[in-house]
């Protein structure tokens, strides 16, 4: 659940403080837990989804984390936690950064898949690849020691025709996105068009799989509970 900044716990503050002392790393080492950010194909004034995601557990009891971004390409929308229990808070954000702030009663261990957000591309962008970096990243446990990480941002390659999920290419993104997926998945036979491949390859691995079609799901489900 978002809440405001002054219901945090006074150890995430203390997290937030000591972010101003850190200087950003990349993923280039196997001692550390990584934090890093996935996303996948996008079009033109459209949205894309982006994740942070641990590839190892840690125990902690607050984090901070800043992301920056080209305003000129790039526009934040929304996010949530992946965690339970705690408080999540993202601040009223800059053109060009979002900062992510969450605080628990205690230490909890927890990785994989962190924060869901939603950024939107900016019109004219077709062709070009939109960078979304990492930058100060804290994470700290209840007896206020700093947990040291190795961080690494993603990459969004915008197209000319991109329709997120859209598996049939008839311009929406539905139910029949995730029967066609699926079909694909299991049937030989079944070979849509390249720009439902495209559209269907939702985490831009290049294979069309059972995570693609969750991935088309949980938007369809998403898009309905919100009304869109």
């Amino acid at each position: 659940m978002k809440k405001k900044l002054r219901t945090l716990l006074p150890l995430c503050m203390a997290a937030v403080i000591s972010a101003s002392a850190v200087t950003p790393v990349s993923a280039d080492s196997s001692d550390k837990p990584c934090l890093s950010l996935e996303s996948g194909y996008a079009g033109e004034n459209d949205i894309v989804f982006v994740d942070a995601v641990l590839d190892s557990d840690v125990k902690a009891a607050a984090y901070s984390i800043t992301l920056g971004f080209d305003p000129s390409k790039l526009e934040f929308v929304s996010a949530s936690s992946e965690l339970k229990g705690g408080t999540f808070y993202y601040n009223a954000p800059t053109d060009d950064s979002v900062t992510f702030v969450w605080s628990g009663n205690k230490d909890i261990s927890f990785g994989g898949k962190m924060i869901n957000m939603t950024f939107k591309t900016r019109g004219r962008t077709a062709g070009d690849d939109i960078d979304i970096q990492m930058g100060h990243c804290v994470f700290g446990n209840e007896s206020m020691t700093e947990i040291p990480l190795d961080v690494k941002g993603c990459r969004i390659n915008v197209l000319q025709s991109f329709k997120y999920g859209d598996a049939n290419c008839d311009g929406i993104t539905s139910f029949a996105d995730v029967v066609s997926i699926n079909k694909l998945r299991v049937s030989d036979s079944y070979s849509p068009d390249e720009n439902g491949l495209i559209n269907s390859d939702t985490d831009k691995n290049k294979i069309v799989d059972e995570l693609d079609s969750k991935n088309v799901l949980e938007f369809v489900f998403r898009n309905n509970e919100e009304g869109e």
